[in-house]
């Protein structure tokens, strides 16, 4: 009758078994969604550069004389306006694009937002 009994040593070690493989398969997802996650980011990331370059070059097309150093150029505020970002988005894809230069105009009474400006130059 010894025999048939349940044996509480053996079922606390076939907990201990499942339990590490849920928490092997809860630090795998983890990765995965990490790595999903980041990768969304960055997606959003070039997005936004893309958009703000497109805005920028069609800008510059517009110009009469695009081999003239005095390009147009589009205030940070327009910008947010336009292309549905904040300011910071704006400032990380400008800033991240070799082909995107800031430039200075207005006084030092205008509002940040208005007073830096983008340019394509390529």
């Amino acid at each position: 009758m010894d025999d048939d009994r349940f044996d509480r040593a053996d079922f606390a070690m076939t907990w201990d078994v499942v339990l590490g493989v849920i928490a092997n398969v809860a630090a795998v997802a983890t990765a995965v969604v990490a790595v999903i996650a980041y990768g969304g980011y960055r997606y959003g990331i070039s997005d936004r550069r893309t958009k703000l370059k497109d805005k920028l070059k069609a800008v510059a097309a517009d110009h009469p004389n695009p081999q003239t150093f005095d390009l147009p150029s589009v205030s940070v505020l327009d910008l947010m306006l336009e292309l549905r970002m904040t300011e910071a988005q704006v400032f990380e894809a400008a800033l991240g694009d070799k082909e995107i230069v800031a430039t200075s105009r207005g006084g030092p009474g205008d509002p940040l937002a208005r007073s830096i400006c983008f340019r394509y130059v390529h």
